[in-house]
């Protein structure tokens, strides 16, 4: 009964996220129209102050990667970068190469496969029940660096925007050390650092795991 409830709620999800991408459809225009003028510096802006983090040139995977806008400033700052996503409707109309369509909580990548995984808004909108199969594939797929983007709600007030009775925008919504606890778990014995960006919502908490 619970793997069927799971497997109904999966399809909800991809349902749900197939629709979210589908809002991404300005970001595309806009990404067209740049392209076209050939300014890309706001989407390589973006990505600098997080690539800083990984080894130049290195293998990168960007789990949830919509339709790809951080996957391609990865490419352009010199990363062999590659993403993931659960919506079949954003892989279908990403705008550069090297994504595919899985679940992370059971992707088709080799152990230690990636130097460095980035998930950033990622991990608070999958439903709770998948969050330790995810964490412990990420662990599995890394083989040297987790960094993720995780916002939290510091006064405790829920912030969860239901969809029907299983779905959310945020499924989870959870202190910062509830995240760190959780985390390491799977990232036991790596070095970890936590830290807030100057000028970002304070809300937002960065989260690197490296192996040692």
């Amino acid at each position: 009964m619970m793997n069927e409830q799971r497997k109904i709620n999966e399809e909800k999800l991809i349902n749900f996220y197939n629709l979210e991408a589908k809002t991404h459809e300005n970001g595309l225009l806009c990404w067209n129209a740049r392209h076209k003028i050939n300014d890309m510096e706001p989407y390589l802006e973006h990505m600098r102050p997080l690539s800083k983090y990984f080894n130049q040139g290195s293998k990168t995977l960007v789990a949830g990667c919509t339709i790809g806008y951080q996957v391609y400033a990865l490419k352009e700052l010199g990363f062999d970068a590659h993403g993931c996503d659960i919506s079949q409707y954003a892989i279908d109309n990403a705008i550069t190469t090297n994504c595919i369509c899985c679940n992370i909580t059971k992707t088709p990548y080799a152990d230690k496969e990636f130097n460095n995984v980035l998930a950033t808004d990622i991990m608070e909108h999958l439903p709770e029940e998948w969050l330790d199969d995810a964490l412990k594939e990420i662990a599995r797929i890394t083989k040297d660096k987790f960094l993720a983007r995780i916002p939290f709600d510091p006064k405790e007030q829920p912030w969860l925007y239901k969809i029907e009775d299983t779905l959310s925008e945020h499924m989870i919504n959870q202190r910062e050390e509830w995240w760190q606890e959780r985390m390491g778990k799977y990232f036991e014995g790596w070095k970890h650092t936590f830290w807030l960006h100057p000028g970002e919502p304070q809300v937002w908490r960065y989260y690197l795991y490296e192996r040692i």
